[in-house]
């Protein structure tokens, strides 16, 4: 479903790439969050890269998967930054996203920063908005 959202000439952005609360998982979709941290492996997110970086679609990091990541223990937190590594490896350009569901955490890119510095993210791996945008 993600790779044919990444491939479709009329999507620019893929959001929401990372599931956001594995704990609901069962109930929601009928998996365990071990079937699912089984199939969320660095393979999985380095195809979708590069089918993303083929077809000129970006990968959302947005601060709500960011937030929830860190608090759903570490070995979702941990396949959540390898996800982003293989993705960004394999070629994938990424956009922010506003997560504009609470206003406390819409446009909060220092909430970000650290995490992506230490992944060795650059401005060149996330685009930029167009238009005219005055940060």
């Amino acid at each position: 479903m993600l790779l044919g959202a990444a491939r479709q000439p009329l999507v620019d952005g893929v959001a929401h790439p990372w599931v956001i609360n594995v704990q609901h998982a069962p109930r929601r979709w009928g998996f365990t969050v071990e079937q699912f941290l089984q199939a969320w492996r660095e393979d999985h997110f380095a195809e979708l890269g590069e089918t993303a970086a083929r077809h000129n679609t970006t990968l959302e990091i947005g601060m709500g998967i960011h937030l929830m990541a860190e608090h759903q223990g570490p070995l979702f937190w941990q396949a959540y930054l390898r996800g982003l590594q293989a993705a960004k490896a394999a070629g994938a350009k990424f956009h922010f996203g506003s997560d504009a569901h609470h206003l406390f955490v819409v446009a909060r890119l220092d909430w970000l920063q650290p995490t992506l510095e230490k992944l060795g993210f650059t401005p060149d791996d996330i685009r930029q908005p167009v238009g005219n945008y005055e940060g």
